[in-house]
């Protein structure tokens, strides 16, 4: 089996786990962008870490960095909770 399938086998047993965590999302959704060139998917774990840990500046700095060097920077709709209207 190769290391990267073995390493996405661990990714998504320590996602799965109880209780949720944030930075075992993060990881792997750069595992997802760098070792898959799983754009869609990554992004999708970027937004599941941030709203499990929302206020982790950890998670919302690997997201931007990661719209930026794919250049979905238009696309992020991440809610900062600080409406002025």
């Amino acid at each position: 089996m190769p290391v990267t399938n073995r390493a996405e086998d661990y990714f998504k047993q320590a996602v799965a786990a109880e209780p949720v965590d944030g930075e075992a999302m993060r990881r792997y959704a750069l595992f997802m962008w760098h070792a898959r060139g799983d754009l869609a998917g990554a992004e999708d774990m970027f937004t599941r870490a941030i709203d499990e840990e929302p206020q982790s500046s950890q998670h919302r700095s690997s997201y931007a960095w990661f719209l930026w060097m794919t250049g979905g920077v238009e696309t992020c709709l991440i809610d900062s909770g600080n409406d002025t209207e």
